[in-house]
C-alpha cells in the first residue's frame, strides 16, 4: 500500500514515485477465499479475480495452484503511459496511476487523519 507520506512526498515532487502494495486487498481476498473454501466452493482458472482480470494457475518449481495476481499499482504525481519492450508476454504499456486517486490507501487514510500531509497521518 501507498502510505500518506509517500503521497505527500510524490504531490510534493519530493519522490518521483512508488509501487503501491495493495495489503488490505491482500488481506480480504485471502480472508474471502478461506471462507470459499471451508463452504465446499470450488474455484477454477478463468473466474474473476478479486484484483487480477481472472484467476489463474501458476507453477513454480514444478508445483501448480490457483492464484490471484492483484496488482500493485505504479503510482506517479500524474497518469502516465509508457511503452516498454514486452517481456515473458506481458503487454507493452504501462500506465500509472495518479497520487490523486481518491482510492488508494494512502489518501484514503490520510484524508480520514487530516490530510495526507498532516503530521498524524503520515505517522500511522
Amino acid at each position: 500500500m501507498i502510505l500518506p507520506f509517500e503521497v505527500s512526498h510524490i504531490s510534493k515532487g519530493q519522490i518521483n514515485a512508488s509501487q503501491s502494495q495493495p495489503a488490505n486487498l491482500y488481506a480480504y481476498w485471502a480472508l474471502k477465499y478461506a471462507m470459499d473454501a471451508a463452504h465446499g466452493v470450488v474455484l477454477k482458472a478463468g473466474q474473476p479475480g478479486g484484483g487480477a482480470p481472472t484467476l489463474q494457475t501458476v507453477s513454480y518449481q514444478g508445483d501448480s495452484n490457483l492464484a490471484d495476481p492483484i496488482v500493485a499499482p505504479f503510482v506517479t504525481k500524474t497518469g502516465t503511459t509508457y511503452t516498454i519492450k514486452p517481456v515473458s508476454g506481458l503487454p507493452g504499456t504501462v500506465t500509472t496511476t495518479p497520487v490523486t486517486n481518491a482510492q488508494l490507501w494512502g489518501n484514503v487514510y490520510g484524508n480520514a487523519h487530516g490530510g495526507v500531509c498532516n503530521a498524524s497521518a503520515s505517522a500511522g
